[in-house]
């Protein structure tokens, strides 16, 4: 939990780094023992806003405390992430077959990803995002660098880093580039838990045995967590890859993920019941992808 110090509602995006990274002493000892100590980094976002939902900057590092379990923490790195106006300069016109690179914007300090989830997100909902997405491209000024993906069986990429929201629409438009909505093989749709479940009931309806119920019950169970387990694995690889190549780019990025459902937490909480039985294996792969997200 954090609290603000001020009165003042703001809004920024905020970076704590808590704690230290890892520290290693020799001790003064002829046995030339060695001390190592781990202390978790913790990097935490803050989105902070006024009653109107306007952004305002200058905040201070002692504007904020932060706790865990109601005990104060120590902010050991304090960031301020703003977006940027766009600032075009003014350029004579070139003559035929001249070029520049000159960059006819002023970057921001981060960049943002759009991954439009097909894997955990029913076509309803799909098309509902992609038509948001198409108006935000049509309105936004150039300037914000943005990516687009999206996860199907796998993460693709659909359109990498620009500041030229055309391209990133045509990109989306473009029917074979994986831009629109796509059913997923591994996520249930309503019609299915209808046909189930109408199947339990005209198994009662006939008087089947009890054990025939329950056999047929478990089997759609084993069948659904089949499908959730391999959703978990898919989406897992799927910000493993996005990791790998985010990472590659300096600076902060901000991933804007749309998804219908998860079937799993990133970053789980203290005393958070999952409906999954989560394996040492899976643990450790959740472990890994988060350690990944963060390094990147």
């Amino acid at each position: 939990m954090f609290r603000r110090r001020s009165s003042v509602a703001v809004a920024i995006l905020i970076s704590f780094l808590i704690t230290t990274l890892y520290s290693e002493t020799d001790s003064p000892d002829s046995s030339g023992t060695t001390f190592q100590s781990k202390v978790k980094v913790v990097l935490v976002d803050i989105a902070v806003t006024d009653r109107d939902d306007s952004p305002i900057s200058g905040l201070k590092q002692e504007d904020f405390e932060v706790f865990e379990e109601g005990k104060p923490q120590t902010i050991a790195s304090f960031e301020e992430h703003k977006g940027m106006a766009s600032n075009q300069p003014d350029i004579a016109p070139l003559p035929p077959h001249f070029y520049t690179n000159y960059p006819l914007n002023k970057q921001t300090d981060s960049v943002n990803v759009l991954v439009m989830d097909a894997l955990n997100t029913q076509l309803g909902d799909q098309s509902n995002v992609r038509k948001q997405m198409v108006n935000y491209l049509k309105e936004i000024q150039p300037g914000p660098r943005l990516a687009i993906f999206i996860l199907s069986s796998q993460m693709r990429i659909v359109e990498g880093f620009t500041a030229n929201p055309a391209l990133l629409l045509a990109a989306l438009n473009h029917k074979n580039w994986s831009g629109g909505p796509q059913s997923s093989a591994l996520l249930r749709t309503e019609a299915e838990n209808d046909a189930d479940q109408q199947l339990l009931n005209n198994m009662a309806a006939v008087q089947a045995s009890a054990d025939a119920i329950a056999a047929m019950r478990d089997f759609q169970n084993e069948v659904e967590s089949f499908g959730t387990y391999s959703r978990v694995q898919a989406t897992l690889n799927a910000l493993q890859q996005l990791a790998r190549y985010l990472s590659g780019f300096p600076g902060r990025k901000n991933v804007i993920w749309f998804s219908g459902s998860f079937p799993l937490s990133v970053l789980p909480t203290k005393g958070q019941d999952y409906d999954f039985n989560f394996s040492e294996e899976y643990k450790k792969q959740l472990r890994e992808t988060t350690n990944m997200l963060a390094a990147a």
